[in-house]
């Protein structure tokens, strides 16, 4: 696979990944791929936490179930998900941008998918009983976690700041690259990749997590990928066409 049929590739994965952990042939090389992202001065401000361990996939499993259904009793996040939920395919394509319904909701195919347009519009209203409506959704995003072969966790180590004024920027951006690379590589290689981030909104959640891996304080938590060998069904996406100004 070349880099540009990597690039067009590259999905979020959704679903269960097979069960067989990823090779260490492949594991080595998702890393390489990783350690050579740039960053300002090459200072190479990140670690990258491994984690098999059903242990602690279970605890970060719960974590993120927590931080999941705290964010169904938020009315400003439900509303930004509301903002940027596609009903149909039709409305999907033509609008380019945001997620379909059906690539998070398990619904029944009979149901009529536009006539939850009222619902979706006031889903900011859930909130006052969000933490009831988000049990379910929270679960079985807390089942992948635990049953995914491998999370990478992405690491930014505060002790390497970047030179200038906008330094915090540039730092972040390399972790950006980095991950990046390695979902590039991951679609190379038929690995699936999934971002697990509810659980790094809060600065409370992302201590609970240094805490779960014994991590110290100088490592702030980026990223966390869920990644495994993918089925045969890939996910579809849609991209707003790119017009840039030209001056």
């Amino acid at each position: 696979m070349d880099l540009m049929e990597a690039v067009v590739r590259r999905r979020s994965y959704r679903l269960p990944f097979r069960e067989e952990p990823i090779s260490e042939e492949h594991l080595n090389v998702l890393l390489e791929a990783a350690r050579w992202a740039p960053s300002p001065f090459n200072i190479q401000p990140w670690e990258i936490a491994l984690i098999t361990s059903p242990e602690v996939k279970e605890r970060i499993a719960r974590l993120t179930e927590r931080a999941i259904q705290k964010q169904f009793r938020d009315p400003k996040h439900l509303s930004l998900v509301a903002r940027w939920t596609r009903l149909t395919r039709e409305e999907w394509e033509e609008k380019s941008d945001g997620v379909l319904i059906d690539d998070h909701l398990k619904l029944p195919g009979f149901v009529d998918r536009r006539l939850l347009r009222p619902l979706v519009d006031n889903l900011d209203k859930l909130s006052l009983i969000g933490g009831l409506v988000g049990k379910l959704p929270a679960k079985g995003f807390g089942d992948l976690i635990r049953g995914a072969p491998l999370l990478m966790l992405f690491l930014l180590d505060r002790s390497k700041p970047s030179p200038g004024e906008n330094g915090w920027v540039w730092t972040v951006m390399s972790i950006g690259a980095m991950v990046q690379n390695v979902h590039l590589a991951a679609t190379s290689l038929g690995i699936g990749v999934q971002y697990v981030n509810a659980a790094l909104e809060s600065p409370q959640d992302r201590a609970e997590l240094r805490d779960i891996l014994g991590l110290p304080e100088k490592f702030e938590p980026m990223t966390l990928l869920r990644l495994g060998y993918v089925g045969e069904e890939r996910p579809t996406s849609v991209r707003r066409r790119i017009e840039p100004m030209r001056f």
